[in-house]
């Protein structure tokens, strides 16, 4: 995520439309894919593999700009919650299928790869007929798009602010397993339990809550939004690190999966309520950017707290409240800002 930049600068530098850079991305990646299928060694594997996924990150800003030019502001939050709840549906039908598939045979996996792959080819497809506009390359500042951190003040505070959310809420992710299974902090619950109250509670509230989540993002102004939804990251983070009663641990990762509902859909259009249509991409490859460097940042912070002496998980929980407090601070600081729709 951190390197979407970079593919943003390529967008405009050859003056390709988003949806056929977005296709280039989506054909490389069935390659690379391809690659991993047919490697004979682990490092063969690794290194395609990771190629893949560094490529696949690379369309988010640019499908951003195609969601402004192609969705009235009036349903972008409902059409792009469908997306996400498909794809989300049919990404639990594809893991069930191919845990089965491996289960008959191991080897079986070069099929997964292959049939990945297809997969991208025909998202390449479907891309590439898709109307999108070109950017001309004086549209963009200096010094990449990052120029518009100080150029835009109200954008690059959103940015410190959703920043600071991300920070506290990927910070506690792995808390949570170190928080129910770990002996040493007092609950070492089965594995069982811990998939279900870890994994499979936020999904399901995840995908139930997206549609809402979507509806709202089309009525409701950003803001009010936003401020919400960081409500259910803090109530979350406060049941679920603060009791030992599994009702309200399991309450507690509902309404962390609420959250991540809404912030599925938010994050990905926020900046078409700020941006002008011509920018949406530049300001997103730069917001992708920094939540790609955030994520890659805080889990190791988080461990860093947690080994200093008489640390707990439900510290390193805490901190994450006070991060997704004082990022609603500063998005409520902007209540009335007429800029933000």
């Amino acid at each position: 995520m951190f390197l979407t930049f970079v593919s943003f600068g390529l967008f405009l530098r050859f003056s390709m439309s988003a949806t056929r850079l977005s296709a280039v991305y989506f054909f490389l990646e069935a390659f690379l894919l391809f690659l991993t299928a047919l490697s004979d060694t682990l490092m063969e594997f690794v290194v395609a593999i990771l190629c893949a996924k560094v490529i696949y990150r690379q369309y988010t800003p640019l499908m951003t700009q195609v969601y402004a030019e192609n969705y009235s502001h009036k349903t972008r939050g409902k059409r792009l919650s469908v997306v996400l709840v498909a794809s989300a549906m049919v990404g639990i039908g594809f893991s069930k299928l191919g845990g089965y598939w491996l289960d008959l045979d191991l080897h079986n996996y070069t099929w997964i790869f292959f049939s990945m792959a297809a997969a991208s080819m025909f998202c390449g497809w479907s891309l590439s007929r898709i109307p999108s506009s070109r950017v001309k390359n004086n549209a963009t500042p200096k010094l990449l798009q990052f120029s518009y951190l100080w150029k835009d003040p109200l954008f690059g505070k959103m940015v410190l602010a959703w920043t600071l959310l991300g920070f506290g809420n990927f910070m506690t992710l792995p808390m949570r397993i170190e928080y129910l299974a770990n002996e040493r902090y007092g609950l070492s619950l089965s594995n069982q339990t811990v998939v279900l109250i870890t994994a499979i509670l936020p999904m399901v509230a995840r995908i139930a809550s997206m549609s809402i989540w979507g509806l709202l993002f089309d009525r409701v102004r950003f803001i009010p939004l936003r401020s919400l939804n960081n409500l259910f990251w803090i109530l979350g983070l406060f049941c679920f690190f603060n009791f030992t009663n599994l009702w309200l641990i399991g309450l507690g990762s509902i309404l962390i999966g609420i959250g991540m509902g809404g912030g599925f859909v938010i994050w990905n259009l926020w900046v078409t309520k700020i941006a002008p249509p011509d920018k949406a991409g530049a300001y997103m490859s730069v917001h992708t950017s920094i939540s790609g460097l955030q994520g890659m940042l805080s889990p190791c912070v988080g461990y860093a707290i947690l080994s200093l002496p008489h640390m707990t998980p439900a510290v390193v929980g805490w901190v994450g409240i006070l991060l997704s407090i004082a990022s609603l601070a500063l998005f409520a600081s902007h209540w009335k800002d007429t800029r933000i729709t």
